[in-house]
């Protein structure tokens, strides 16, 4: 048999008969093309970092879009059957004695070859190459044995989990003097054997370690804003197209904005303490987001005249818009600072303390500071009033360094144990 398909129609021939179909009026969901069938028009899919939740309707004798973790299959209409079901393919041990393709999940490899043995983390295969045992755990199993595809008899909309589909998110923050650039994409994986097209599919956000790049292509840039749905992050992607075995990065979306406030922010755990304490400063940033961005880990890149420089990798909660946010971006050495507890008065439970800190700016720039003290006990007074009250157990003091300068400052906390 074989098939013509261009944009608008595509012919069948299959002896000296052939059939014109017109493609104008079908709308298509998902497409997979080459080894699956034509049938798969209309399968709604959720990619999530281990796998995706597929939704599709199939008719009796049909097998589904994907290969299916068949311990998931969900049967969501009338009259569903019993079924007895065959190994995964994701069973190593089942495979044994098939041929089957195992693709790196390192590097750009792969080898093809009869499964001789699987022995605990460790499978042997015997390829043209010659034979070689492998860690699984570096290898993704994929059977290449021409087998029936499982048959449903059944008529209906089905659910299933499918590990043919994963993701895992790509996000960095690009600072760049009072600019702060917030860059998020997705690393979409295709682990069948088919190119796929993938029509209004959703990205779900999911707790999962990152995995390995694997070759990829770079899809168009366009915005796609996260979106909170029952507690879950997702975003709706627009069509596009995956190569088998292969990783597509997909930009998500790209923002700018201005940094409203940058200061340094040191914390002090007001216990007895008499001797030095030197306060470690990070560098934050204020800024107001104009879209929502997930909760997540960011890498952030300091941008000087000619390089992007590498950061600290930031971790934070969900960004929502129009919510002003302070995020910390790196620890610095530009302002030091050592704390130090002068006087501790006890009566009773009540406890006066007297602390003073030394302060330096090391740069030749004014800085704003910021020390939140977090006291052993509930706070009943202190002095001077310039300082402000957090809560019942934390003071923050705040204010502005000058260049190079010292800064010495005294305060008194009244507190009860």
């Amino acid at each position: 048999m074989i098939v013509y398909l261009d944009i608008e129609r595509f012919s069948l021939q299959q002896g000296r008969k052939s059939m014109v179909f017109d493609l104008k009026p079908i709308t298509v969901s998902l497409l997979v093309i080459a080894s699956t069938p034509l049938w798969a028009q209309s399968v709604n899919v959720v990619v999530d970092q281990q796998g995706a939740q597929v939704s599709e309707t199939i008719n009796s004798g049909q097998g589904p879009a994907f290969v299916p973790d068949l311990t998931t299959l969900t049967f969501l209409g009338d009259n569903a059957p019993n079924l007895d079901l065959p190994a995964s393919e994701y069973d190593w041990s089942a495979q044994v004695g098939q041929n089957v393709r195992v693709e790196s999940r390192l590097r750009d490899l792969s080898y093809e070859g009869k499964l001789r043995e699987v022995d605990g983390n460790l499978f042997t295969l015997v390829t043209r190459q010659g034979t070689f045992t492998l860690p699984s755990s570096d290898f993704y199993l994929v059977s290449s044995a021409h087998k029936a595809p499982i048959r449903i008899p059944y008529n209906g909309p089905i659910t299933y989990r499918t590990h043919d589909l994963s993701w895992q998110p790509q996000r960095n923050i690009i600072i760049n003097g009072n600019r702060l650039d917030i860059r998020e994409a997705a690393l979409v994986t295709n682990r069948s054997a088919s190119q796929v097209t993938l029509a209004n599919a959703m990205l779900r956000e999911g707790v999962a370690a990152p995995a390995p790049m694997q070759r990829f292509a770079l899809a168009d840039a366009s915005t796609k804003e996260a979106s909170f749905i029952h507690g879950e992050t997702v975003y709706n992607l627009e069509d596009t197209t995956i190569a088998a075995y292969s990783t597509k990065l997909i930009q998500l979306s790209q923002q700018d904005y201005q940094i409203e406030e940058r200061r340094f922010a040191a914390t002090l755990h007001g216990w007895d303490n008499h001797q030095g304490i030197e306060l470690n400063f990070a560098e934050t940033a204020t800024f107001t987001p104009t879209q929502n961005h997930p909760a997540g880990r960011y890498q952030t890149l300091w941008q000087t005249e000619r390089n992007l420089i590498p950061g600290d990798s930031l971790q934070f909660g969900a960004l929502h818009k129009h919510q002003a946010v302070t995020i910390q971006l790196n620890n610095s050495q530009d302002i030091s600072a050592e704390a130090r507890l002068v006087t501790a008065q006890k009566n009773g439970n009540r406890i006066v303390q007297t602390w003073e800190i030394e302060m330096k700016n090391h740069t030749r720039y004014q800085q704003k500071y910021q020390i939140d003290h977090f006291a052993n006990g509930v706070i009943e007074s202190f002095s001077p009033t310039w300082i402000n009250q957090m809560n019942a157990r934390a003071l923050q003091l705040a204010g502005t360094l000058a260049a190079n300068a010292r800064h010495h400052i005294r305060y008194k906390v009244e507190i009860t144990q």
